[in-house]
């Protein structure tokens, strides 16, 4: 699926456990575990300024692909809140944190907190830049939790190096990785699950388009994706910010404009869903189902 949205954690590792082949769903969410604390998944920003998984070896050429983007945006962010932080201050503050994580440390947010309170006067929104430039620098990644704590770690410490990738590839395999987990999908589906703007979208779209995807009624999907076979109930309730729904720009195909709202918020906070037979035919809000279908 190349990413999957992550800022409700349980429920990013909920869909990951649901979409595995195991004996039962305690078993899966096991090994997503397993593998978090392992580090073959990171949860990290990559494409978008929101939190994602992805698989250990794609995390490096992605953060270099989305740098300079989430970095714009995120900047813009920083001045909206009038948190200004100058190149120097950075610089400071990414060679501490390379120091506190050095020989396999690990920090909490909280912790990290604490120890540049020694050396900055630190806010909510001054802490969240030092760890963004951190991370969007290649310099922190997540770490292994404690409890249900998360952590930070050193990157070179969790993702083994890996040789260079350049844009055209990085954008051809993104493509590819799309229209694998997410096929029939659109082009314009496509550049909003990446990031992308259009004109980059269409070149990694047009880079695999003859000898990957299949092609229909503007539509795609790849040429390995399975295509038939049965689900194994026939309702199931799928978590929040579950990729099938918010894995797309137009989601009319399995849910009709006037029940978006009861789905998902303006300001983008997705709600559980009820799926059955293709389709999104209720939600849950407050720990209350509601059908609409």
């Amino acid at each position: 699926m190349g990413m999957i949205q992550a800022q409700n954690f349980g429920a990013a590792k909920m869909a990951l456990a649901m979409r595995m082949k195991c004996t039962s769903l305690e078993k899966a969410l096991a090994k997503v575990d397993e593998a978090l604390d392992r580090g073959s998944i990171i949860r990290t920003h990559v494409m978008r300024p929101t939190w994602q998984l992805v698989c250990a070896e794609n995390v490096r050429w992605m953060n270099e692909v989305s740098r300079e983007r989430i970095r714009r945006q995120v900047d813009g962010y920083l001045k909206q809140t009038g948190t200004m932080v100058g190149e120097d201050e950075y610089a400071h503050a990414l060679e501490l944190m390379r120091q506190w994580l050095q020989g396999g440390n690990t920090m909490t947010s909280d912790e990290l907190r604490e120890a540049f309170a020694q050396y900055f006067p630190i806010d909510r929104e001054h802490l969240v830049a030092y760890i963004w430039r951190a991370e969007n620098s290649g310099l922190i990644t997540s770490g292994r939790a404690r409890g249900n704590h998360s952590t930070y770690a050193l990157m070179d410490g969790r993702v083994p190096m890996q040789e260079p990738v350049d844009r055209k590839e990085a954008l051809r395999r993104l493509a590819r990785m799309y229209w694998r987990g997410h096929g029939p999908a659109t082009l314009g589906d496509f550049s909003w699950w990446a990031g992308l703007n259009i004109g980059e979208a269409r070149d990694a779209f047009l880079s695999i388009v003859d000898d990957e995807l299949v092609l229909g009624c503007g539509y795609a999907y790849h040429k390995d994706c399975r295509i038939h076979g049965k689900l194994a109930g026939t309702s199931l309730l799928l978590p929040a910010f579950d990729e099938y729904l918010i894995g797309y720009a137009d989601r009319c195909e399995v849910l009709p404009k006037e029940y978006e709202r009861c789905c998902f918020t303006r300001n983008g906070i997705f709600f559980p869903v009820r799926f059955e037979a293709g389709q999104i035919v209720g939600s849950v809000r407050g720990g209350k189902e509601t059908r609409f279908r």
